[in-house]
């Protein structure tokens, strides 16, 4: 049955029921997919955003305690500055070991947000201690490694686990002298 007829030159086009369904949703799913490219679009804008006024509200984080009145603290300051924070140091000890995708970092500490994690990437990268490699493949693939002026850290960060290990066990044993454990 014949619903729509279309003169074109001298052929006339006829179209049937089904045909027109096939069109409307042909022209609805061609919407939808504009729909969603600029959907996507203000998603990473958004992003860019939000991520832009992050840099800006973190502005640069260095020496944020002034400079030290004599000098000889400076390097001790700026050594901190790189590798100080809650995350950097356990970033880059499992760093130590080999790269690691981002994933892993919050299986191994589920604790960090992804916010704080990405950050802390960030300054590290920023500083040159670690490296960030994007793979061209579909999911994207995104491991970090330590440089190799990241890797003159591995004495300093393996002594710090050193010197925590030996923390621990004075701690341990303090507290169970003085009868804090059961």
């Amino acid at each position: 049955m014949t619903l729509y007829r279309k003169e074109a030159g001298c052929k006339s086009i006829c179209f049937n029921h089904k045909q027109l369904e096939l069109a409307a949703f042909v022209q609805e799913s061609n919407q939808l997919n504009k729909l969603i490219k600029e959907v996507r679009i203000m998603y990473y804008v958004v992003l860019k955003i939000i991520l832009l006024e992050v840099d800006r509200v973190m502005g640069d984080r260095r020496n944020k305690y002034g400079a030290s009145p004599n000098m000889e603290g400076s390097p001790v300051e700026t050594t901190l500055d790189a590798i100080g924070g809650k995350w950097k140091g356990i970033i880059l000890y499992h760093l130590t070991d080999g790269p690691k995708r981002f994933n892993e970092f919050q299986h191994l500490h589920p604790g960090i947000t992804r916010f704080m994690l990405t950050l802390q990437l960030r300054e590290l990268e920023r500083d040159g201690i670690i490296h960030r490699e994007v793979y061209k493949e579909v999911p994207p693939r995104v491991e970090y490694s330590l440089t190799d002026f990241g890797r003159t850290l591995d004495p300093i960060i393996l002594s710090m686990k050193a010197w925590g290990e030996n923390c621990l066990i004075r701690h341990n044993e303090t507290r169970t002298r003085q009868g804090d454990y059961p």
